[in-house]
């Protein structure tokens, strides 16, 4: 018999659908030959075939929702691949943006002891113009002298170095620099570190708890966010791109 024969193959589509062609003949026989529905019926069971029809609906409906939710369990995961790696390569795109941009200012921007012109800023009001004199030269010097790069400098830390008071010299960071204190201090190191890695092959080698402790930051983690605030792209991918273009 065909039911078996596909119930042994393991088809339960085809086991089905003679299921109910059996039943539908079964529906004519018994409108029609009682007397030959009597000898079939020592063949198969109405009632048992009922039941076999169930369950293998129940069997057939189950495997559709698995292949169902395979098909959606990949489209997302296809969909998700695609967005991560369409984000990536913009991210690749961004950052290289930002590397041709540094690169560029960085060639226009050698020589970093050139004092800057403040003949446009405006003086403080209430601060005296020797006092802002004074305080820049000495910041100049800082600078030049690359004092930044000792580690834990507070604003208290370096007006007692400069002689001045922390509201003073916050004032005057925050207006000629156009910067707080600590952007101030950590762009510094930061400016440090990106002509160390264009000057010093060596230096490209260095790991970022390396680099930290180059420029004088009190952890690895700082470093890393303080270098990606300033320049918009980690350490690692900048780095790559001078090791590309060395």
């Amino acid at each position: 018999m065909l039911i078996n024969y596909y119930k042994t193959t393991n088809n339960p589509k085809l086991q089905l659908y003679y299921i109910e062609q059996l039943l539908k003949a079964d529906t004519v026989l018994n409108e029609t030959f009682k007397y030959l529905v009597g000898k079939i019926n020592k063949e198969y069971n109405t009632q048992e075939l009922l039941i076999e029809k169930e369950k293998l609906k129940k069997q057939l409906l189950k495997k559709n929702q698995n292949y169902t939710a395979l098909i959606v369990f990949t489209s997302i995961l296809f969909t998700g691949f695609i967005l991560l790696t369409y984000r990536y390569f913009k991210k690749r795109r961004f950052y290289k943006q930002k590397f041709d941009e540094l690169t560029l200012k960085n060639g226009h921007v050698r020589d970093k002891t050139k004092p800057k012109l403040r003949a446009e800023q405006p003086v403080i009001l209430d601060i005296n113009p020797e006092t802002i004199s004074i305080i820049l030269k000495q910041l100049d010097k800082f600078e030049n002298d690359q004092k930044f790069l000792e580690k834990d400098w507070s604003l208290s830390k370096l007006s007692i170095a400069l002689n001045s008071n922390p509201t003073y010299l916050s004032s005057i960071i925050h207006h000629y620099k156009e910067k707080r204190f600590s952007d101030y201090i950590n762009d510094l190191k930061i400016d440090y570190i990106i002509e160390l890695l264009y000057s010093d092959k060596r230096a490209r080698n260095f790991t970022n708890k390396a680099l930290a402790q180059e420029a004088g930051f009190s952890s690895t983690q700082r470093f890393a966010n303080a270098f990606k605030a300033k320049t918009e792209m980690p350490t690692a991918y900048f780095i790559g791109q001078i090791k590309k273009e060395k």
